[in-house]
């Protein structure tokens, strides 16, 4: 019996113990991955060729993110419609995002002497854009919230009231994240050892947000860094060291930006979220060639042996393997075409990954080769916005890197280019500083990416063919008076390139 009572004690301690080890296995086995079906994805054809001359002209922007509006008015504009859409897609596209409306007026344009009647006012504002998103897109209503807790006055800029003081501003949020700060020792490039239980925190959660929503980057801002090629040595140190937990299939959606505009005396990093196409340009995202390329079909097969059951709506995202900006394209059968129309073209590896909302994503990135065997002539046109204004920073975070980037592949191209700074300041000695700290800040992100000099980069650049013009300012205006252009679009970067294939 003695026997039986200690066999039986035994197998009791076993099972608790083997239940135990499988609790604590679950845990930390799937800690750092994420539950997804890996769905079987081909393209016909792998490759193509485009052999006539080729020409295009692409403007990138991104959806509009701050709506305005008249004095004592909460109606939107009939102009912002196709805002409206393009953030409803944006929340189709993106399961996780969630979108936090903010709703302002200006006692002055509004002329409202009562706090809270402004505040009212302001809250109706945001009301029209949840109501006219919603009326359009129902399924997406719950994941917009309406902030009461900001300051109903603020002020678009600082140093001055406007009539953009009527507005009311879009920010996305992705569900399960926030932003964290780095903070650094005195060795280069190193931080301070809480960077590796941040970055075990963040990855999975990163992860997770890439693999579910196809429009999602990080980005890793530097503040009070030296704007220079060792400033992204230290940001790329945490990019590394991400992509070590998460692997390099998403390092291409990892962004760096050293502000040169944050005024402060600690040095930091910031990791943050957004949504690659609401990037706070004001802009509608919009991209048009001139001429159309057309005749090149990429057909796509789903295998639905291994995926039997589809999405009604999946997607695709086309991007060149040079920089994170791509186009995503919206599917809804099992086998079709892509259409490339809208994709800036160049001679270079694209990478096409396929997601199926509450599915999972294409078993890999798949390789497309474009080759453009004729000669070719681009203008690629980037507005940006004002660095110093924390509401449209987010705009200015990634244009840099695109940008940068752009330019070493075009080198890569053996192209003729012709890099434009302008922006829209009337004050010529105002207007000149802020073309040099633009220019100082693309020159810091080239000199990491090309592995070149800082204070070589205008000779590296004169070199291979690439000529640089920092020109006067664009004709704009801020104030009492509405602007003849856009008033925030602070920056304009065109890239004009030519040549042939070799």
């Amino acid at each position: 019996m003695n026997d039986n009572i200690q066999h039986f004690t035994m197998n009791v301690f076993f099972k608790k113990t083997l239940s135990i080890i499988v609790i604590l296995y679950s845990i930390f086995a799937f800690a750092d991955t994420t539950d997804v079906h890996l769905v079987d994805v081909s393209i016909t054809p792998s490759e193509i060729r485009i052999a006539e001359e080729h020409s295009q002209v692409v403007s990138l922007g991104s959806i509009k993110s701050i709506f305005f509006f008249n004095s004592q008015n909460a109606q939107i504009s009939s102009d912002d419609e196709d805002a409206i859409t393009s953030i409803g897609n944006m929340l189709l596209q993106n399961p996780d995002a969630n979108l936090i409306l903010y709703g302002y007026y200006s006692p002055k344009f509004d002329d409202i002497l009562s706090p809270i009647n402004g505040m009212k006012l302001a809250n109706r504002r945001a009301e029209s854009i949840f109501k006219n998103i919603t009326k359009k897109f129902p399924m997406v209503g719950d994941r917009i919230a309406i902030s009461n807790t900001h300051d109903f006055e603020e002020k678009f800029f600082e140093d001055s009231t406007s009539y953009l003081d009527m507005r009311v501003k879009c920010e996305v949020e992705f569900a399960n994240f926030s932003p964290r700060n780095f903070y650094p020792t005195d060795r280069i490039p190193f931080w301070r050892s809480s960077y590796k239980s941040i970055i075990k925190e963040l990855s999975p959660k990163i992860k997770n947000i890439f693999i579910k929503n196809p429009d999602a980057v990080v980005v890793i801002i530097g503040c009070g860094f030296e704007i220079n090629g060792d400033s992204y040595k230290w940001l790329n140190f945490l990019k590394k060291k991400l992509v070590e937990k998460m692997g390099t299939r998403f390092a291409r959606r990892i962004i760096l930006f050293a502000n040169p505009f944050e005024k402060t005396k600690t040095r930091y990093a910031r990791i943050i979220t957004i949504p690659r196409q609401f990037m706070s340009t004001g802009e509608i995202y919009r991209l048009w060639q001139e001429p159309k390329i057309s005749g090149y079909k990429i057909q796509y097969t789903v295998d639905t042996t291994t995926t039997p059951i589809l999405p009604n709506r999946f997607y695709c995202d086309i991007s060149p393997e040079f920089s994170y900006a791509g186009i995503v394209v919206p599917l809804s059968s099992s086998q079709g075409i892509l259409n490339i129309d809208n994709v800036p073209i160049l001679s270079a590896k694209y990478e096409l990954s396929f997601y199926f909302p509450d599915i999972g994503i294409s078993k890999k990135d798949i390789p497309l080769n474009v080759i453009v065997e004729d000669t070719f002539y681009n203008t690629w046109e980037i507005p940006v916005w004002d660095f110093a204004k924390d509401e449209l920073m987010t705009d200015s975070y990634s244009s840099i890197w695109s940008i940068a980037s752009m330019i070493n592949a075009l080198i890569n191209q053996k192209a003729i280019l012709t890099l434009t700074i302008s922006n829209n300041c009337t004050n010529e000695k105002i207007s000149a500083e802020r073309n040099e700290l633009l220019w100082k800040s693309l020159k810091a992100a080239l000199s990491f990416i090309s592995d070149v000099d800082f204070l070589k980069i205008p000779r590296w650049l004169e070199k291979n063919n690439v000529s640089v013009e920092i020109t006067g300012s664009m004709q704009s205006g801020v104030g009492d008076e509405e602007p003849k252009n856009n008033p925030l679009e602070r920056y304009k970067i065109v890239l004009q390139f030519s040549g042939e294939s070799r």
